[in-house]
């Protein structure tokens, strides 16, 4: 892997969300390879899978793009977590991800209330008392506004597990928070650290804010 930058990270197993932006494609498929070797959790956005997705999205009213476009990320999440942890195979999460991966908007509309969505899996990830350190999301070559929206609210600090956001060869599409009725800039509401291309890892404002006022605490 010729990025050094995330070869680091990896080996310091630090904490926090961390986005790696504008990748070299070569290096995201051996990154997939790496993380899958050890033994970690990756959520693989493949081109193909998400073009099928999006036509299901984008077939959706403007208000309802992004409900959709959160229920397929968590779909996709559940088909990894459920091999990890065979508990929530009852839950039958990923059972609609065939859904998406053939593009079926009639079947979509039609089971569209009893898909899960983010909020759900972190509800089952509770009650099951399963508890994990990071999750990847890789996006090699999927450049999309609607998959960055959806992966936004991960970068909470109410998410239960911390992520890293792998994209090339673009970079996070998102710059208001989807969320926000005032639309703040995320890097303005989420703490995070992105890297960029080679570059070294620079904090979100929020995460600026948040160190410069414990420094000021302790002094």
């Amino acid at each position: 892997m010729t990025n050094s930058k995330i070869t680091r990270e990896l080996e310091s197993n630090k904490k926090g969300h961390i986005l790696f932006d504008n990748q070299k494609a070569s290096d995201l498929y051996e990154l997939k390879k790496i993380l899958e070797e050890q033994g970690k959790i990756v959520v693989d956005f493949p081109v193909e899978e998400w073009y099928k997705a999006a036509a299901i999205i984008l077939s959706e009213e403007q208000p309802f793009r992004l409900r959709a476009a959160r229920q397929f990320v968590a779909t996709k999440l559940l088909s990894v977590l459920e091999e990890k942890y065979p508990q929530l195979r009852e839950y039958a999460g990923s059972k609609h991800l065939a859904i998406f991966q053939q593009g079926d908007r009639e079947k979509f509309r039609e089971k569209s209330d009893f898909i899960y969505n983010l909020h759900d899996v972190a509800d089952m990830l509770e009650v099951e008392e399963i508890h994990i350190d990071r999750i990847h999301f890789i996006m090699n070559g999927t450049r999309s506004d609607n998959l960055c929206d959806a992966l936004t609210p991960l970068l909470s600090d109410k998410t239960p597990f911390d992520v890293s956001i792998y994209s090339s060869p673009n970079g996070f599409y998102t710059y208001l928070d989807p969320d926000s009725i005032e639309k703040r800039f995320i890097s303005d509401r989420y703490k995070y650290t992105v890297y960029k291309k080679y570059e070294e890892g620079v904090p979100s404002d929020a995460k600026a804010q948040q160190k410069r006022k414990r420094r000021n605490e302790t002094v």
